[in-house]
């Protein structure tokens, strides 16, 4: 997250809203006009003793804010999480989208064990009652350089890889009854 925090720095001309107040958070706002309509940006930053908080909200013209990201972090940098909240799109595209983007969520989290091991989990919910993810992705990599990636579709196990330390591997493709229909390795 400290990585890609760099691209979320207010862009240049952005106006402070208020200083750092006693709950810790600073606010800039930045807006831009597209197809006539105001787009404003409030990006908000706070921490605490153990993390780092930012959230990002937009508004379109005068109507409501909308959460877009919303993210935190250890300060030393081992854990956070990082969600994107696409929600506000239907207001832009009045009510149009908003059976498919009502609390649609992208959400990222990582945790770096103390024993080196990186945990990395990236999924994009689902509101159909019929499965928990529409897609998700977990990463492990071992402090050797060993480990895993699996991808689910719909909560079923689609495609897995493994490797070792020296960089040798398997992976496997499933089919939904979860038989493996294709399959190979790699050697370094």
């Amino acid at each position: 997250m400290s990585a890609f925090m760099q691209y979320m720095e207010p862009p240049e001309g952005a106006q402070k809203v208020n200083l750092k107040a006693t709950d810790g958070t600073i606010t800039y706002t930045w807006s831009y006009t597209y197809e006539g309509q105001t787009i404003t940006y409030y990006w908000t930053y706070a921490d605490d003793a153990t993390k780092n908080y930012y959230t990002m909200q937009i508004q379109l013209d005068d109507g409501p804010l909308y959460n877009y990201v919303e993210a935190w972090e250890m300060k030393d940098g081992s854990k956070g999480k990082l969600l994107y909240n696409f929600n506000w799109i239907y207001a832009y595209y009045d009510d149009y989208y908003e059976d498919y983007y009502d609390d649609l969520f992208y959400t990222y989290e990582w945790e770096v064990t103390s024993s080196g091991v990186y945990n990395f989990t990236f999924y994009y919910g689902s509101e159909s009652g019929e499965y928990t993810y529409a897609l998700r992705y977990d990463v492990v990599v071992n402090a050797d350089g060993s480990g895993t990636i699996d991808y689910y579709y719909e909560d079923e196990l689609f495609w897995h890889m493994e490797w070792d330390a020296m960089g040798n591997g398997s992976w496997a493709y499933y089919d939904t009854d979860g038989t493996v229909y294709s399959s190979g390795t790699w050697t370094v």
